[in-house]
């Protein structure tokens, strides 16, 4: 991406004036491709403005059959996480489920790559054993990536390192390189999105994740043909710069509007993501995304053994 100095110097004084994050400043520079105008947030968006720009980050969504307000709240609360989730030490993994292949859980990922990051998500599948898996993910920490997608699961996800890594108040992991003899610290401030068909999770995972599914009731959910988007990551590609400005406006409202406290209950370990990704939602009038934790705690093999 190649920028020039006085739109990058913007973003640095809009940044500062506004005392947003070094993690909102990535964020907006990650937007802007060469050519691209940059349109800076308002120092002080209200609600009203906030409520608009929901609306942009809903018409992108408004092709997936969601089966509940609350599963359509999991996928804006993921969106909102890619784009400040430097700012938390943790934050929890997004599940996208579906009863049939086809129904467009690795496209809703896939978008929600898009926008934080401007390009195609690359999928890792999952190892069947905790070694593998643990060698697996290292790996992605080690490459940087802000997001991983673990696509196609096909049996209940039951990982230590998962859970270690979703709440390491330190924001680091430890573990050995393949290869040679050593070890090295990478940054665990990453987002995990994990597809599946009637996905589900077991033991101390279920406490870490947000599941969104997606049902379009239809034999052959692949051969849909009543889409209002076409071609969704094409759109999302051309529209970056306008959606990360939407997420970051509903965040930088709910800040100006003093966090107003929102009558929800506490989850423990993800405190910080809780009072300003969940918060600002449910002020807008978002169903919580919470809600979905209890479905994926009932579908816990574990419990109904």
């Amino acid at each position: 991406m190649v920028l020039e100095c006085s739109v990058i110097l913007q973003v640095i004084d809009y940044v500062l004036d506004t005392n947003c994050s070094l993690c909102l400043l990535f964020a907006l520079l990650r937007s802007l491709d060469s050519g691209t105008k940059f349109v800076p947030l308002n120092k002080e968006p209200n609600k009203e403005e906030a409520l608009k720009q929901l609306k942009r980050l809903r018409h992108i969504l408004q092709d997936f059959p969601f089966i509940s307000d609350e599963d359509e709240s999991v996928a804006l609360s993921a969106i909102l996480t890619v784009l400040v989730r430097g700012n938390f030490a943790t934050a929890p993994a997004f599940g996208f489920n579906a009863p049939a292949a086809g129904s467009g859980k690795t496209l809703l990922a896939n978008a929600i790559h898009i926008i934080s990051i401007g390009s195609p998500v690359t999928p890792m599948s999952l190892g069947f054993n905790k070694e593998e898996q643990e060698k697996q993910i290292f790996a992605k920490l080690l490459e940087g990536r802000p997001i991983v997608l673990i696509d196609n699961v096909e049996h209940p996800i039951k990982s230590g390192v998962f859970c270690e890594i979703m709440t390491s108040s330190s924001g680091k992991h430890s573990g050995r390189i393949l290869g040679i003899s050593e070890t090295k610290d990478v940054p665990t401030t990453v987002t995990f999105l994990v597809t599946g068909n009637n996905l589900s999770f077991q033991g101390d995972m279920t406490r870490r994740v947000l599941l969104c599914t997606i049902n379009p009731k239809v034999e052959s959910p692949e051969n849909r043909t009543d889409f209002k988007i076409r071609n969704l990551p094409e759109y999302v590609l051309k529209r970056r710069a306008m959606l990360v400005r939407a997420g970051l406006t509903i965040l930088k409202a709910y800040i100006v509007a003093g966090r107003p406290k929102q009558d929800i209950p506490r989850w423990g370990g993800f405190e910080e993501w809780s009072d300003l990704v969940r918060s600002s939602l449910v002020w807008l009038g978002c169903a919580d995304p919470y809600l979905t934790k209890h479905k994926v705690e009932q579908e816990d093999p574990e419990k109904k053994s």
